[in-house]
């Protein structure tokens, strides 16, 4: 019994129609062009997204560049260079610089009743310092 070979043969007809080849089946042209009308618009897509993420990475590196520089002369109680630096046009967030903003005011307002000990000397930090006269502390008998 051939049967099988007669099932697979109509298994291999690419249409139904009566005289192979159909005349609905799409050309090599029409499928190349349909290939690469989705491979551009992926392309389109793709580039766009990877250009919004690479100036949002630049975005939030300068955030952090600035917060870090502010920061940095916060903790030095540069208030001068904190200034500056907060005067610059930044990529900060609205609600980060009007908090970096308000802590310069309120560290400038209050600067002259805060002890000298507070300040840096000799550029060395306040944690230094203290922690040398804790340790200073301890080994007193």
């Amino acid at each position: 019994d051939l049967s099988f070979l007669r099932s697979y043969e109509t298994r291999r007809q690419p249409c139904d129609c009566e005289r192979p080849p159909c005349e609905q089946a799409t050309t090599a042209f029409e499928n190349m062009s349909l290939y690469l009308f989705f491979f551009y618009l992926d392309y389109y897509f793709t580039r766009s997204f990877a250009n919004k993420v690479l100036v949002e990475k630049r975005c939030i590196q300068a955030s952090v560049d600035l917060a870090k520089t502010v920061a940095q002369a916060l903790a030095a109680f540069d208030l001068v260079t904190a200034s500056a630096a907060l005067q610059v046009d930044s990529e900060l967030p609205p609600e980060l610089q009007k908090a970096f903003e308000s802590l310069v005011f309120n560290l400038k307002t209050y600067e002259p009743y805060l002890p000298q000990s507070l300040k840096f000397t000799d550029d060395t930090l306040i944690i230094d310092t203290l922690a040398s006269s804790a340790k200073a502390d301890q080994e007193k008998p």
